[in-house]
């Protein structure tokens, strides 16, 4: 139950970075939040693998 409210936290984090992560609108201009949106889907992966291992 715990790990899965953690779960929805993460995801809800995920999805709002998603939203601030807006498309450039110069081609030289670099998305701002692109970094730490892959950092964070990284964390989400490795997270849900871990929430998937400790339900079972």
């Amino acid at each position: 139950m715990f790990s899965r409210l953690i779960a929805i936290a993460y995801f809800a984090g995920l999805f709002s970075l998603g939203f601030l992560d807006r498309p450039p609108r110069k081609t030289w201009e670099k998305p701002r939040f692109g970094k730490l949106y892959g950092l964070w889907a990284d964390q989400v992966q490795s997270l849900s693998t871990i929430i998937i291992i400790t339900d079972r």
